[in-house]
């Protein structure tokens, strides 16, 4: 027989479960034939209290006192008749009179198996049906709490290793990933630094402002002192412009003065591909314009077309296009070969080995410091392949000739060809020079190593080093990221080819937390210092200063600088710039801000490339009288005197 709650066998004639303490079940005897002179009562099962404990411990609560044994002296027993409300039910059935009511069954869910059910079931010769209000996975319905308490602990010490062990698992078993990992969370961490910082700084958004929405510049500078040509103190020049690259349309004013005189004015527009100019004093106002996008074209189609070149009919362009590359270098290729540039190198990491070079001491950014070192090593064969296959997904991108074509037709006009037959040179060269024995010869006598040092978590140092095997000449490529405080305080790029070798540090208070910006940006050069460049900025007071000092030339600028996410306005009062003995002292302004609206429109511009060459020379002539005027007007009035 078996446990009906854990299913352990029981002895012969047990009460209770030795494992669980759950009664066991009982099997009544068979009901002996009474003489029919001397009827007797139901035999009472085993587990029956004694008459001296009846009363203590009922056998069945559910059991009422209607349902009391028969008297020994009755003729035949005869069940009680069941109560009106319970004949109305179909679910229960009331205990026979004398009878303790069975411990339910465990529901199957706490069971061990379908064939251990049945063994259970098997082993009971009464009806198992749990008591009225009985809970349907039997006494020990706390068991279930258990095993959840259980899994949810499990699943604590799980958390607990994701976060304090699984990074070191994954060091020891698969540095790979391991680099992979401190990769990835140095450029979260980095960018987010940069992002606290301009945060700090308050100019948050700005950035952003000047590539997506209108912003109002202006610039404005005077000659405060010009010791070697004292006639020149005094002239100046002012520049208000609205800039939208969203909606490719700029408007920029450039006025020169003379001290309080204004000297004359010149109005530029561009609208898409339309560039425009104009002058109230040199042209009545009046703008006049080309077309970038079809400017080769336009020209052969004029009247005077048969004078010019004719390489310049492949000669187009849009300065917003231009502009758009400088701003947005990674505009340049598309997605998905960024995309699939990131894969081939991960490729290339991956089939490379990883050698623990454990911890070393070294100087990362001035400071001594102690990381963790790796070194990954390719075969020269992976890396030939990796940069041929990095230099097709480049040379096969469908935006890369977008990108190139304003560059590559000023060229080809040049050059007499076309833009597309100048790209198609251009891919082909690399292709075949890739493709040559003697690039892979090459290749293959070429020695890669990389060395990773990582602080917490985050790569601080990095090492390439390239060397030729039959030469011994090496070239190395050095970087070293931040300082234990910070990741962006401190930067360093060495570069060095065996002749010579070419450095550029960053060091400064770039976060800011204390409200002052420092930086100090040094370029060497063979050791010896080519530039210094020195920024100070106090974002309270608004205190700015810059130095620049080179070994032929000087320039220093004070002043104030007020920024926020909406505007920016730097007032250098005392700029000097001296080279060769001579200084020069100007003041300078310039300053920003959002959702200035345009000055002046020139949509309805003459196009040049529709007047014809009479028109041409009148037009030059007007410009010729109109500032000869101007001069002349100024003169008269006495305003250099």
């Amino acid at each position: 027989m078996f446990c009906p709650n854990c299913g352990a066998q029981l002895r012969d004639g047990a009460k209770f479960c030795a494992q669980c303490g759950a009664p066991a079940p009982q099997v009544d005897d068979p009901p002996s034939v009474p003489p029919t002179s001397e009827p007797t009562a139901p035999q009472a099962p085993q587990s029956a209290p004694t008459d001296e404990s009846a009363q203590a411990a009922p056998v069945n609560e559910a059991a009422s006192a209607d349902e009391a044994p028969q008297p020994a002296d009755a003729a035949t027993p005869e069940p009680q008749a069941a109560p009106a409300d319970a004949a109305a039910s179909e679910t229960e059935t009331p205990p026979i009179a004398g009878q303790p009511t069975e411990q339910a069954p465990a529901s199957p869910i706490l069971r061990c198996s379908h064939d251990l059910l049945q063994k259970q079931q098997a082993g009971a010769t009464t009806s198992s049906v749990p008591a009225t209000g009985e809970p349907i996975l039997g006494q020990r319905r706390h068991g279930l709490g258990i095993v959840i308490g259980l899994i949810a602990a499990v699943a604590a010490v799980i958390a607990v290793l994701a976060l304090f062990v699984v990074p070191s698992v994954v060091q020891m078993a698969s540095p790979k990933a391991y680099l992979g990992a401190c990769a990835s969370r140095t450029m979260e961490n980095y960018t987010a630094a940069w992002e606290n910082a301009a945060k700090q700084l308050g100019v948050d958004g700005l950035a952003d402002a000047i590539r997506e929405e209108r912003m109002g510049y202006r610039i404005s500078g005077s000659i405060v002192n010009a010791l070697d040509e004292p006639m020149l103190s005094g002239a100046g020049f002012t520049m208000d412009a609205q800039v939208d690259y969203d909606e490719q349309e700029a408007a920029a004013a450039l006025s020169v003065q003379y001290g309080a005189i204004e000297l004359g004015t010149l109005h530029l527009y561009l609208k898409d591909d339309l560039v425009a100019a104009g002058s109230p004093q040199l042209t009545n106002g009046q703008f006049y314009g080309v077309h970038t996008e079809t400017l080769g074209q336009d020209i052969q189609a004029a009247s005077w077309g048969a004078q010019a070149d004719p390489a310049l009919a492949s000669l187009h362009f849009n300065l917003f296009d231009l502009a758009e590359v400088y701003m947005d270098p990674k505009s340049v290729l598309s997605d998905d070969t960024y995309d699939a540039l990131q894969d081939a190198t991960t490729d290339l990491l991956s089939g490379s080995d990883v050698e623990k070079l454990g911890d070393q001491t070294r100087t990362v950014n001035g400071q001594s410091e102690t990381l963790e070192f790796f070194a990954i090593t390719p075969e020269p064969a992976a890396v030939s392949a990796y940069i041929s296959q990095c230099a097709e997904l480049i040379l096969a991108d469908p935006d890369l000739y977008d990108a190139m074509e304003p560059f590559l037709s000023i060229q080809a006009a040049q050059q007499g060809t076309t833009p597309d037959a100048l790209f198609a040179e251009l891919t082909n060269e690399v292709r075949t020079s890739l493709a040559d024995p003697s690039f892979t010869q090459t290749m293959s006598q070429l020695a890669s190593r990389l060395e990773v040092g990582v602080r917490d978590k985050q790569i601080g140092y990095l090492g390439l080093t390239l060397t030729d095997q039959t030469s011994a000449q090496s070239f190395s490529v050095i970087a070293e990221l931040g300082t234990p405080d910070s990741l962006i305080d401190a930067l360093s790029l060495t570069m060095t080819d065996g002749s010579a070798s070419y450095t550029l540090s960053s060091r400064g208070n770039h976060a800011a937390a204390d409200g002052a910006f420092t930086d100090q940006t040094t370029i060497l050069l063979n050791g010896s210092p080519a530039a210094t460049l020195s920024t100070n900025w106090n974002t309270d007071s608004g205190a700015f200063s810059f130095a620049a000092v080179m070994p032929d030339a000087n320039l220093t600028a004070t002043g104030t600088l007020q920024a926020d996410s909406q505007s920016m306005n730097a007032q250098l009062d005392q700029v000097s710039l001296s080279s060769g003995g001579e200084t020069l002292a100007l003041s300078l302004e310039y300053a920003l801000e959002r959702g200035t609206d345009f000055a002046f429109s020139a949509e309805d511009a003459q196009i040049i490339t529709q007047m014809t060459l009479p028109e041409l020379n009148s037009l030059g002539e007007q410009i010729s009288s109109n500032a000869q005027a101007s001069i002349l007007g100024l003169l008269s009035a006495g305003a250099f005197f």
